[in-house]
């Protein structure tokens, strides 16, 4: 291959990921990449023993492979739920199910069957931030299990490190039977294609 071959290859790859960064900073949407049948390792963190004064899901950086996971039969769950940025008030709410079991396992059962949806990148709607955090608790554990269920953008279950999953149909009508006011029509949105996700596949790979 010759330099100037070489040259032009330089010069598009540079052109390329100029495109990206305007996308980027331009606001257009925001993306999911899913990868299929991965899974990864729960994610442990501290259960919160108060809501948090912010009134969205806080941010969660992408991976690259595997997707979020829990494990079976928790003993209980801590939901915080999160209006979005938009909202007035802005503020979250705290609910306390650590005693019913019950409840943690349909919801650990929703994600831990959840499809991930077709491999791919997505092109999402604009994302409030709007959605709840799941701790699960597990006798053996001392901390809780966690995953986000973001109701703006693509939706999907996330975890930090982890890779989303888009499909929350039937996580989002366990979780409407307990939902606070206000949250009502945003569940049930995201059950209306529960086999599909909101947003567009822009790079779709089997």
């Amino acid at each position: 291959m010759d330099a100037t071959s070489l040259t032009h290859r330089s010069a598009r790859r540079r052109l390329l990921a100029l495109l990206v960064l305007v996308l980027t900073v331009a606001g257009i949407g925001t993306a999911a990449t899913v990868h299929r049948h991965l899974r990864r390792s729960p994610l442990f963190v501290d259960a919160p023993v108060g809501a948090p004064r912010n009134c969205a899901l806080p941010a969660t950086e992408a991976t690259v492979r595997g997707s979020v996971w829990v494990d079976a039969d928790p003993a209980g769950v801590v939901l915080v739920w999160y209006p979005g940025m938009n909202a007035k008030p802005c503020h979250s709410e705290l609910d306390d199910r650590s005693d019913d079991s019950a409840l943690a396992r349909r919801l650990a059962d929703d994600i831990r069957s959840a499809p991930s949806g077709p491999s791919g990148t997505y092109n999402c709607p604009n994302d409030d931030g709007g959605g709840v955090t799941l701790y699960f608790r597990y006798p053996a554990h001392t901390r809780a299990e966690t995953v986000d269920v973001m109701l703006g953008g693509c939706g999907g279950i996330v975890a930090r490190g982890r890779g989303p999953v888009l499909d929350v149909g039937h996580l989002a009508v366990d979780l409407a039977a307990v939902a606070p006011p206000g949250y009502a029509s945003r569940l049930a949105a995201a059950t209306r294609n529960p086999d599909h996700p909101n947003g567009l596949p822009l790079h779709p790979h089997g």
